[in-house]
């Protein structure tokens, strides 16, 4: 089942594992990310996150009809966030729908949508941490249980894109952008392609690694073979790792940084700024030598399927 592609021909193409006649083009997005999240359905594999290259959201889906849209109460976790988010209900069919966050919407209940149509503008959430770039939130979700935060359809990988990669033994690279509360780190030592910048060697097996970590507790594992524990879903069997070593958390903090976050078809490697370390530390064009990561996913600690 896993490699139905739909009708999309697409370069990136997700789709619902209950649902793969309704696959998610993502050829539109800039890159996207199933893991890097602290939030519940992204640890549990059911909800992905979309960056475009422009402030839009546009539908990844061949076709849907908008049912609700919503505002919504949120706390605030930075100075320039709303203290409000928007939720959008989009149904499939009888059984599903798509649910959405954080753009502002500008469709209306009743309306018929395609594929690549505008949804509305993306809006810095109440949601967001302060290294959070803007995106969209979606899940699918049987549609008798359209709001919770668990118990959404789990998301595969059916095609995406190959960016270069390198391996956690050694990471290093030139910074291409500075930002408050992050930095991009963009490699020139590549050991090959993958679906994220960053690879490990696991039991004679390369996984890619894909999330926000330590920081966020956990991240996602997607390798070709059953190393950890995962559960075959799409292109790759996929874990969840929870991570504990202390050590790499050192190494990270003495450095300045809090944690580390790849993405799904982003080249660059986002590293976290602490609190207390100024922007200033780093420019664009500074070579970055963090060193060998490759403690941080160990595979005596917690392994869970994502899921």
């Amino acid at each position: 089942m896993w490699t139905y592609v739909g009708r999309f021909s697409c370069r990136d193409l997700l789709y619902p594992i209950n649902s793969p006649q309704h696959p998610l083009c993502l050829d539109a997005a800039s890159f996207y990310s199933l893991f890097n999240s602290p939030y519940t359905p992204h640890r549990e594999g059911h909800a992905v996150d979309v960056y475009f290259l422009s402030n839009e959201a546009l539908l990844p889906f061949e076709e849907v009809r908008v049912l609700e849209v919503k505002r919504v109460d949120t706390p605030v976790r930075r100075r320039d966030a709303l203290n409000q988010d928007y939720l959008m209900i989009l149904s499939l069919n009888s059984m599903y729908v798509v649910k959405t966050l954080h753009v502002e919407p500008g469709v209306k209940p009743g309306e018929k949508l395609v594929y690549g149509d505008p949804l509305g503008r993306l809006i810095i959430s109440g949601y967001f941490l302060p290294w959070t770039e803007p995106h969209m939130h979606l899940e699918v979700r049987f549609t008798h249980d359209r709001y919770r935060a668990r118990g959404g359809v789990k998301l595969a990988i059916a095609r995406h894109r190959f960016i270069p990669t390198q391996n956690a033994r050694g990471l290093e690279g030139v910074v291409s952008e500075v930002n408050n509360n992050y930095i991009l780190l963009k490699s020139y030592k590549t050991v090959g392609e993958g679906p994220t910048p960053l690879a490990f060697n696991i039991k004679d097996s390369v996984v890619y690694v894909e999330g926000g970590y330590p920081h966020y507790g956990y991240v996602g594992v997607l390798g070709t073979r059953n190393v950890l524990g995962g559960e075959r879903v799409g292109m790759y069997e996929v874990s969840i790792v929870e991570n504990q070593d202390i050590t790499t958390h050192k190494l990270l903090e003495k450095q300045g940084f809090k944690g580390i976050g790849t993405y799904v078809g982003r080249e660059e490697i986002k590293l976290i700024l602490r609190n207390n370390t100024p922007t200033s530390m780093v420019k664009e064009g500074d070579v970055v030598v963090i060193g060998n990561l490759s403690k941080l996913i160990n595979v005596g600690h917690k392994v869970g399927r994502a899921g």
